[in-house]
């Protein structure tokens, strides 16, 4: 009894011990310190950008100077087409929609001096006066009436009242509240200074893109016309072949196809320059009206090379970029 009763209690404590040690061995893992994940390379960057070798240390890179990026140029000079600067000068000036941004910088700058003036100290004036009368009814009327101040003199039935003070107010900005609101307004003005810089490109884009292409479209009609006058002296001579009996009725049947398809597509390219030219008077906040061409032509047109310099400068120079930035920081 008692040797059967040892060994179950030793059993038990074996079983404890094992127990004990695989709950050890499984809880050692966890305290260590996993292993650090080596970092990944990304997009090697080139060494070389537009065509000119990097600078150590992001330094400059040579033959891309300031002075070479074309956002730096005004209109006049990049384009160099009188006719094209003067139609951007009036999309400018006379564009709704533009009208409206610079109606929000207005409204944001007026937010910048409402936030500013809550520094300032507030005095004001205050005055007043107004009169009390009890009814010689009540215990309050009646007990005036009956009483004397004075010997034979009694309380006035209308006792006046006047008031006149001076407040002065010194707002304390504790929990930056105030400062917070004009950091607000001010990244909000810049914010919508960028939102017109952005429009003012993409207006000037979408002019001299428009512009352009009303260009090529009178060139494509030029071509058309010289295509249709050389097929037409074409059939002429197929239908003269065709009355000396020299050729049969196909090649007079295939140049009439071939002038009257020229003809139609005449017709569409003539309504894609009214559509170009209803374009850019809206563009130009005009009522639809001809566009002036330049008169040297489409093919000697002399457009200022592109140069976009460094990447810094592409970036600062992206008016969408620098919105994002300032909405980004408004407190």
């Amino acid at each position: 009894m008692n040797s059967s009763s040892r060994y179950s209690t030793a059993e038990r404590a074996r079983r404890v011990a094992a127990r004990a040690i695989c709950g050890v061995l499984l809880a050692l893992p966890a305290c260590q310190i996993p292993n650090l994940r080596p970092s990944q390379l990304g997009t090697i960057v080139p060494t070389t950008y537009d065509g000119a070798p990097n600078g150590p240390n992001g330094a400059t890179i040579s033959g891309a100077t300031p002075s070479d990026n074309s956002a730096q140029l005004r209109v006049d000079e990049f384009y160099n087409d009188p006719v094209l600067t003067r139609l951007v000068c009036q999309a400018v000036s006379s564009n709704r929609e533009l009208k409206m941004l610079e109606e929000d910088v207005q409204i944001a700058r007026a937010a910048i001096l409402s936030s500013r003036g809550a520094f300032l100290p507030l005095a004001a004036l205050r005055a007043g006066a107004g009169w009390d009368r009890n009814s010689a009814f009540t215990p309050v009327g009646a007990a005036e009436k009956q009483l004397e101040y004075r010997p034979g003199r009694h309380f006035p039935a209308t006792p006046g009242d006047s008031m006149l003070g001076i407040n002065f107010l010194i707002p304390l900005d504790i929990w930056r509240e105030l400062r917070n609101t004009r950091d607000a307004a001010v990244q909000r003005y810049f914010a919508a200074s960028e939102r017109r810089n952005y429009f003012v490109t993409r207006l000037v884009a979408d002019v001299a893109e428009n512009y352009f292409g009303l260009m090529a479209l009178d060139k494509r009609l030029e071509v058309l016309d010289q295509t249709i006058a050389l097929q037409q002296q074409s059939l002429k001579v197929a239908q003269a072949n065709f009355a000396a009996g020299r050729a049969t009725d196909l090649p007079v049947q295939r140049f009439t196809a071939e002038v009257r398809k020229n003809q139609s597509e005449k017709l569409r390219v003539r309504q894609d320059i009214v559509e170009v030219e209803n374009r850019i008077n809206f563009l130009a906040g005009r009522l639809p009206q001809p566009v002036d061409r330049n008169p040297a032509g489409f093919y000697d047109l002399t457009v200022h090379a592109l140069s976009v310099g460094v990447p810094a400068q592409l970036l600062q120079n992206r008016p969408d970029i620098r919105q994002a930035d300032c909405s980004s920081r408004t407190p």
